[in-house]
């Protein structure tokens, strides 16, 4: 049985085209409701929806849409950090190399659509680009996702100081959409189309170019945070480790046991059922969840007790330090010392 949390994927990507497309006049009211969405679902960009909607939506918004490379556009304005734990493991690499490695494990955390692998043979270096055969990833769709990871990626370069156009050239899985001038001057490099499977050329000497976006707070979210995610897409552990996985995309904000039984169609009452077939709550998963993060900071970063406490979300500081000395029998103090 396919995990379930390969089907999700954030929010913020259906949210980020439809204010694109808002902005511009397009009422996307019956799109969302064609995909089998619904506005609440798309309040929170961290809140997980079903892939197979996201991509739905996005097919139908795409058959009817005026706005040329419209996943540019969106790529464009969508910063690192918004991505969640996955931007964060990107700001938080040593080079582009490494944030490079790091999006190609990673990506899949936010659902089986793309898939990237990294290559590099004498001065010249490509990322191959593949997408999962799944329902409604039509062509149009797939020129938008291909489109959105572009931007993205050309993001990546003025971060780290490179530029926008950083590539050399680019060889496309898909026709021309219809707009290849828009390519030309957005990508600023030659485009072949029709090619075999879709790959993004550039100069193999940037792998080693220094990622100057590191950030403390960076460092602390990122690899460790991933892995766990891709241990649990791994291992399949039922729906404590899917709420897990939820929880872990946006450590910062912990959503209601409300919220959770939304994101998985299902009442309060029959997720707390569920979760009692697996011998557990869901205010126990917050909790454990929340100090598994608290002693990997403690343990790995310089931040105080009381900015971990802020981090977490706990309303006040000593309530952080009861729970804490409950679970491991030391205050967050006592347990730096002694690791």
């Amino acid at each position: 049985m396919k995990n379930r949390m390969q089907d999700q994927t954030l929010a913020l990507y259906a949210i980020k085209a439809i204010e694109v497309m808002e902005s511009r006049g397009v009422d996307c009211s019956t799109y969302i409701a064609a995909a089998g969405l619904h506005r609440h679902d798309l309040q929170d960009s961290q809140q997980l929806i079903p892939v197979d909607g996201y991509l739905k939506l996005m097919d139908i918004l795409l058959a009817d849409t005026p706005v040329q490379g419209l996943g540019l556009i969106v790529g464009q304005h969508t910063s690192l950090p918004e991505h969640g734990v996955l931007g964060y493991a990107l700001l938080g690499s040593k080079t582009f190399r490494q944030a490079l490695e790091r999006l190609q494990r990673y990506i899949i955390l936010y659902g089986e659509m793309l898939e990237l692998e990294l290559q590099q043979e004498g001065k010249e270096a490509w990322i191959a680009v593949r997408t999962f055969k799944r329902p409604f990833m039509s062509d149009r769709v797939t020129c938008y996702l291909t489109e959105e990871l572009l931007a993205n990626l050309c993001n990546i370069g003025v971060d780290i100081e490179i530029g926008y156009q950083w590539f050399t050239r680019i060889e496309l899985g898909f026709r021309s959409p219809g707009y290849p001038e828009l390519y030309a001057t957005e990508l600023g490099c030659p485009i072949s189309y029709n090619q075999a499977e879709t790959r993004l050329f550039f100069s193999a000497h940037m792998l080693e170019q220094p990622f100057d976006c590191r950030s403390e707070r960076a460092d602390i979210l990122c690899e460790q945070q991933c892995e766990m995610l891709l241990n649990d897409l791994q291992l399949e552990r039922g729906l404590t480790s899917e709420i897990h996985h939820m929880l872990a995309r946006a450590p910062e904000n912990i959503p209601t046991i409300d919220d959770v039984a939304r994101v998985f169609n299902m009442s309060v009452s029959t997720l707390k059922r569920r979760l009692a077939e697996e011998q557990m709550t869901f205010r126990q998963i917050v909790l454990d969840f929340r100090l598994g993060m608290a002693k990997a900071y403690l343990q790995q970063s310089p931040l105080s007790a009381n900015e971990i406490s802020r981090l977490l979300g706990y309303s006040d500081p000593p309530s952080f330090y009861r729970a804490f000395r409950r679970k491991f029998g030391f205050s967050p103090q006592q347990f730096r010392t002694q690791n």
